[in-house]
């Protein structure tokens, strides 16, 4: 199946809504790309080399398989993606290619992979997949069922990860085309004076009882902060561009797609 009709969601409070979902089917793939070594490199306040390396993977797949459309999100280290069984190879080459990217810009390594969703239920979880509108414009995949958690799992587990993990040390950084990769911005004071992160992980025995978890905390942080509207901490009158000198992540991106050398 090349495609999938995924539903979208316009209430942020429905992502806790099972029902709402649809499931990936068996002949798909989930690939996930993630920077080996993070936590230590983002401690030596190398978090923007982080985040880029990490969404240049988005950027390469995204090009990869352009006009055809899959859902991924988005970790700050990486990337995990569904993709369609015809796709998993152009998937791979581009990854590939990220990741001899992040070697030779960044000195930093990519942990890649990818999983078929059969190998998903056959250990007992879901993928399921919903768009959350999160403005006019734009799109934001959301998952549920378990399943995306348990292949990047995996793929971080050097005793499991052997089947499933992308080879391809042949691959050059010239062939990761991340076009349309652009970070410009200076960084967003939020207009409230504080910007909050919750990483909230639901740990019941089913789906139901994990769905009422995020029910539950999707109202307790309305409760606190006020709707998404409200509590939004970035605000288009607060935007402003960086300086060139902050560009230089994004120009080792751009000059090894012209074969240009890392930085």
């Amino acid at each position: 199946m090349e495609s999938v009709d995924i539903p979208v969601i316009e209430d942020f409070a429905d992502i806790a809504a099972l029902d709402r979902y649809v499931e990936i089917p068996d002949d798909w793939w989930v690939a996930a790309a993630d920077v080996q070594g993070s936590t230590t490199a983002i401690r030596a306040g190398r978090y923007k080399d982080v985040n880029l390396l990490g969404v240049s993977t988005i950027a390469a797949v995204v090009n990869a398989l352009k006009p055809l459309r899959v859902p991924f999100v988005f970790g700050g280290d990486g990337a995990t993606f569904c993709v369609p069984g015809s796709a998993v190879g152009a998937v791979r080459a581009a990854l590939a290619s990220v990741r001899a990217l992040g070697r030779e810009s960044f000195d930093l390594e990519l942990r890649i992979g990818v999983v078929p969703v059969s190998a998903v239920r056959a250990a007992g979880k879901r993928v399921l997949v919903a768009y959350f509108r999160s403005s006019p414009t734009y799109l934001q995949a959301v998952f549920a069922g378990g399943g995306m958690s348990w292949a990047e799992r995996v793929l971080k587990d050097e005793a499991r990860s052997g089947r499933y993990a992308i080879p391809g040390d042949t691959a050059t950084a010239a062939g990761a085309d991340c076009g349309g990769l652009e970070c410009r911005w200076s960084e967003i004071v939020s207009p409230h004076g504080e910007t909050v992160a919750l990483l909230v992980q639901a740990t019941g025995y089913d789906d139901a009882s994990e769905s009422e978890t995020y029910r539950a905390a999707i109202a307790a942080i309305d409760a606190a902060y006020g709707d998404a509207r409200r509590s939004h901490p970035v605000s288009a009158d607060r935007l402003r561009l960086g300086p060139a000198s902050a560009l230089g992540g994004e120009q080792a991106v751009r000059t090894h797609r012209r074969g240009l050398g890392a930085r």
